[in-house]
């Protein structure tokens, strides 16, 4: 087996070299300041770089705007039609169960409560998520200087600052934690944005043809190389996918006092941009469904009643599903409307208009 225990815990100690010493180098010239001021104003306004940037970020940023090996761009957009396609689904299964997933990973959930941010912001971090994956999975975003190259380039260099950060506070155990959002927490990331959309897709009853879940992960593995983790270590298939999915997780899932926090947090979270009450229990259950008993069990996600509902989910989805395929147009203009419901849902969520529901809820 390829991804094995002594090939995880060989990456715990690896952060992302390359952008690693280009936070220290920025460190040392006193620029780290200004750079992090820019990576928070632009990650926050959707900005371009600004033209008056330190010369060494600027030459790094150019430098690795693109990978240099070959890239098959037809599979890139079949990606991205993909999730055009799924992408409210995609969104769903991301902000629920996705999530807490994430949350189970028992060192690298530390990283999260070390930035004291999900607990306080866990729906503008949501948000982020969901403005990133939007932005990585149009068409031509991972192209060179593309809108989607821009924002994994801010999402990198956050990363090594906060791998600075926490190494400067002199706080954290490296010996058994590892390297801060180190090469195994982003590949454990990059495996629930991937093949675990694919699961989670069809444990709600879509029906994934092969082609599109390999090239779906193909993309995210150009993703993944852009964001700073070694192309060596990513699968070459959905079946290496589900392997190193799996291998991750049995090595790293468990119960954890921040993994239980943050998922609360969330869950409140979700409380509050569904409308009225009778959906409450709703999202509770589809992570009971998707995460499975025992993860939901470890970060405290109660049982409600939709779990009866949702036994028949798959069933009445996949159905669905089947009727707008056999009418001519229908299927199109279905996928159609619920993506341009979730482009309508992240940007209203992105420019603060739905913090009103969140307060009026929260009186």
């Amino acid at each position: 087996m390829r991804y094995n225990q002594a090939y995880l815990e060989g990456l715990r100690p690896i952060g992302d070299p390359a952008a690693d010493s280009l936070i220290a180098e920025l460190a040392a010239n006193g620029d780290l300041a200004r750079v992090s001021h820019v990576l928070r104003q632009i990650t926050k306004n959707d900005q371009p770089w600004p033209h008056d940037l330190p010369p060494l970020l600027s030459t790094w940023l150019a430098h690795h705007s693109t990978l240099r090996t070959a890239i098959d761009w037809q599979r890139i957009n079949n990606g991205a039609a993909f999730f055009a396609r799924y992408g409210m689904a995609i969104t769903v299964v991301l902000s629920t169960a996705a999530l807490v997933g994430c949350y189970a990973a028992q060192k690298g959930v530390k990283v999260l409560t070390q930035t004291q941010r999900l607990q306080a912001e866990p729906y503008r971090r949501v948000t982020e998520s969901g403005h990133f994956v939007m932005a990585v999975l149009q068409p031509n975003a991972l192209q060179a200087n593309g809108e989607g190259v821009q924002i994994i380039q801010k999402v990198r260099l956050m990363h090594a600052a906060v791998r600075y950060q926490i190494a400067q506070a002199g706080q954290w155990n490296h010996s058994e934690l590892g390297v801060p959002i180190c090469q195994e927490d982003m590949l454990g990331t990059l495996m629930v944005f991937s093949y675990g959309v694919i699961w989670g897709l069809e444990q709600l009853g879509y029906r994934i043809a092969k082609q599109q879940a390999e090239d779906f992960l193909y993309t995210w593995n150009l993703i993944g190389s852009l964001i700073g983790i070694d192309p060596a270590s990513l699968p070459c298939s959905i079946a290496e996918a589900e392997d190193l999915a799996y291998s991750i997780s049995k090595r790293q899932h468990g119960p954890s006092d921040e993994g239980r926090e943050l998922t609360q947090a969330l869950l409140a979270m979700h409380t509050g941009l569904l409308p009225g009450r009778f959906f409450d229990g709703m999202v509770p259950a589809l992570i009971q469904h998707l995460a499975g008993a025992e993860v939901a069990e470890w970060m405290g996600v109660p049982q409600t009643r939709w779990k009866y509902a949702l036994r028949y989910l798959k069933t009445l989805n996949s159905a669905m599903r089947t009727i707008t395929q056999r009418l001519p147009g229908l299927d199109e203009q279905f996928d159609r409307l619920t993506f341009l419901l979730l482009q309508r849902w992240t940007g209203a969520i992105h420019r603060g208009e739905l913090s009103a529901t969140l307060n009026e809820r929260s009186a």
